[in-house]
């Protein structure tokens, strides 16, 4: 359930973010748990300052997370740990596994840090550990070969962590400028197609050349999704608010019809698989509204409004003039006409006029929570 909704709360970030909130925020129950069970069974020696220290932390980066404060609970989190771990270093039970204590440490500041912080937690976390010795009432020579073994393994696990995280971390970026100059490339692609179009128009009849302007809007709106995505460090998810006023505003430069987005649009992210479709189907709505309208050199107004729930979106088309209906539709084009059909199964949704002048329209499609 609460995952869930952290999903939900966190569904406009990136996906990293995201998933990293769903992990602080199952990290930091389990950590109040265990805190209270390790406190409990250590209640006759009095407290342990270190689990208090890291219950109330994990507490505050909880709530954190539910009011969509992740940086601050990134925060809480890495500064407290390390205050609760040095808080149990000196003050804490002398016969705890200090070991698995700093090498969790250093794991959360590999998973919700950079390398460089994290090396600056472990060169920390090595000094603790060279005080060992003189905070040992008696010690002898069992203990510091038991210290010199700590430090080796400690060591040990510290660079081979590191040089992991790295390794995967060049991996990521690698791939993500990957992901990203292919979506660059397609957007020249379809550029270099728009251009090749262009080439035809002066050379062609008066009704192929309407046609023509129509092919180049529609790839005008695949180019503007993919651009989006090259522009954005998310690839996964596109602002469709931008991309639908990017698709209306050069639509109606040469019109008279103008494009309201009421109330103003947010939670506009959508996923790619959805983007591209909307981003046709609304191209050729908007279409249909500027060739239906019967007096085109005289000012018309659609207003396009955007209601989005967990599970679904809803769009909503309002023309003063009408032309929206499917009869209208089919005869501005039919070509248009079977786009939005076709589109519209795509999404898994629904087109419905509701008004018999053809002046209201709805588009309907599930989203889900990613």
């Amino acid at each position: 359930m609460f995952l869930s909704k952290i999903a939900n709360i966190y569904r406009n970030q990136d996906y990293l973010t995201s998933k990293k909130a769903q992990h602080i925020f199952i990290l930091n129950v389990c950590t109040i748990l265990l805190s209270v069970f390790a406190t409990a069974l250590y209640w006759n020696k009095g407290l342990r300052p270190g689990y208090v220290i890291i219950f109330s932390s994990s507490l505050v980066s909880a709530l954190l997370i539910l009011r969509k404060r992740f940086g601050w609970a990134v925060k809480v989190n890495l500064f407290f740990g390390l205050v609760s771990v040095t808080a149990g270093w000196f003050f804490g039970a002398k016969e705890g596994n200090v070991i698995f204590s700093i090498s969790t440490l250093i794991i959360v500041f590999l998973y919700l840090s950079n390398i460089r912080m994290t090396i600056f937690v472990s060169v920390y976390c090595f000094c603790l550990l060279l005080l060992r010795p003189l905070l040992t009432d008696n010690p002898n020579i069992a203990n510091l070969i038991s210290f010199s073994d700590t430090l080796v393994m400690y060591s040990t696990f510290a660079i081979i962590s590191i040089l992991t995280v790295h390794v995967i971390q060049v991996y990521i970026k690698e791939k993500d400028l990957l992901i990203q100059e292919v979506h660059h490339r397609v957007r020249n692609n379809l550029q270099i197609l728009s251009g090749l179009v262009e080439l035809q128009k002066n050379e062609v009849s008066e009704e192929t050349f309407s046609h023509l302007v129509e092919f180049q809007d529609r790839i005008s709106a695949l180019a503007k999704v993919h651009d989006l995505v090259y522009q954005s460090e998310n690839y996964l998810r596109v602002d469709c608010g931008l991309v639908l006023e990017e698709i209306s505003s050069r639509l109606t430069a040469d019109a008279r019809k103008k494009i309201l987005f009421y109330p103003k649009w947010k939670d506009t992210n959508l996923s790619i698989d959805l983007a591209l479709p909307l981003s046709l189907v609304f191209n050729e709505i908007v279409l249909t509204a500027i060739h239906r309208d019967p007096s085109p050199h005289l000012p018309s107004q659609m207003t396009v409004g955007w209601e989005r729930s967990d599970s679904k979106v809803r769009l909503s088309f309002i023309d003063s003039v009408g032309g929206l209906g499917k009869a209208d539709r089919d005869a501005a084009s039919h070509a248009g006409s079977v786009l939005i059909d076709i589109l519209t199964r795509q999404l898994k949704g629904k087109v419905e006029t509701l008004d018999n002048s053809g002046k209201m329209m709805v588009l309907e499609f599930p989203i889900g929570v990613v």
